[in-house]
């Protein structure tokens, strides 16, 4: 532990020699109290949380100059023990500008076209339904391209972004020619504002994404109405083509790689002053023709009004624990789940606080619904 205090210790000097903006993050979350019917009477009592900090980001580096730059990020596993003495990095890259109008990022890359904002990263992919509980093979962040390689960001006009990139990770190649030639992950996009051609406030986006040989292809077409940063109506719709090897949305590469399924991936935002109103409903839909592997969908929202000092807040959805997937099929009234969680955010000081009331109704499996509940807890200090 020494050690790295040390190591921080200096890092913080480089920064400050350097002019590299450093920012940290601690963030705990846990329980104050909780229960469910599946345990009978039994009742829980304060129950900190192991915590995996890689969302949260417990340090950032970046510096920035006209034409070039770099970052990287640190992140932990809290888990309450002595053996938690290391810090993992989380992604590291570097850019620079040969000319105003390119920019190109060589290390971790991750670009992307039209997204949901409320969660910020549940992007569906068409996953086969059975595989939809799997965090890689439902949403897999898939992204224009993303993971360690090289990516190239160009704006030729005003509005228009096109963007290309490679990612095979580190110490492989990209393409590797010979008696089986093989080629790694890659992808392609563009996005393009039209307001300045329409007077309306419409963006329309397009990306290809292929994880390799004989792996999943993911084709991408959608739009957006609206700014999410203001007030009025913010509506996206994106539709995602799932293609990929022997029903599966991810590790497979295995079997005929054909098209499997469609996402039709969506995000709702309202905003009048202190009030905002958000909506995801995501409806995935299959040709597979299996019974096991129907269409379906999932959701969430939540509304909040932000009142001088504190923010109430109503978040509900069927996936709010990354599970809830509600089949299109005669199981569709049984599978039904959603989760119920009113809260409310505040700050003590530089103290960040999310307290909340959640209550989950599960889908019935033969022997009626279990029900929790729990009063939980999140805080964070950023400096």
């Amino acid at each position: 532990m020494k050690k790295i205090v040390m190591g921080i210790a200096a890092i913080a000097m480089a920064a400050s020699m350097f002019a590299v903006d450093l920012a940290a993050r601690v963030y705990m979350t846990g329980d104050v109290i909780s229960g469910s019917s599946a345990d009978g009477s039994s009742v829980e009592v304060f129950k900190l949380k192991s915590a995996n900090q890689k969302d949260a980001d417990a340090l950032v580096l970046s510096g920035n100059l006209d034409n070039a730059g770099a970052q990287f990020q640190f992140w932990y596993n809290y888990n309450g023990t002595d053996g938690m003495t290391s810090l993992s990095i989380r992604s590291a890259n570097l850019w620079f500008k040969p000319i105003d109008m390119l920019k190109i990022t060589v290390g971790d890359v991750s670009v992307g076209t039209l997204k949901e904002m409320l969660h910020w990263w549940k992007d569906p992919i068409g996953a086969n339904y059975t595989e939809s509980t799997s965090w890689s093979g439902k949403y897999s962040s898939y992204a224009t391209v993303e993971a360690a390689g090289i990516n190239f960001d160009l704006t030729p006009i005003d509005g228009l972004l096109i963007t290309a990139g490679i990612a095979p990770g580190c110490d492989n190649a990209w393409l590797t020619l010979g008696d089986s030639t093989n080629v790694l992950a890659y992808g392609v996009g563009a996005t393009y504002n039209l307001q300045g051609a329409t007077d309306l406030p419409i963006s329309i986006a397009a990306s290809w994404r292929d994880a390799g040989k004989g792996n999943t292809k993911v084709l991408a077409i959608g739009g957006s109405y609206g700014s999410a940063w203001s007030d009025g109506l913010y509506a996206m719709l994106n539709a995602r083509f799932n293609i990929s090897a022997n029903d599966h949305a991810w590790w497979s590469s295995t079997g005929d790689v054909t098209f499997r399924g469609v996402a039709l991936d969506n995000y709702f935002k309202f905003t009048a002053g202190a009030f905002v109103a958000q909506l995801r409903a995501p409806v995935i839909i299959r040709f597979s023709g299996n019974d096991d592997d129907p269409s379906y969908m999932e959701f969430s929202a939540k509304v909040q009004y932000a009142l001088d000092g504190f923010t109430p807040y109503f978040l509900f959805g069927s996936d709010l624990d990354n599970a809830g997937e509600i089949p299109f099929n005669d199981a569709f009234g049984d599978a039904f789940n959603i989760e119920l969680k009113p809260g409310v955010t505040f700050n003590v000081g530089a103290c960040s606080i999310d307290l909340a009331a959640l209550i989950s109704i599960g889908a019935d499996s033969g022997s009626g619904r279990t029900i929790g509940w729990s009063v939980p807890f999140e805080m964070s200090v950023a400096f």
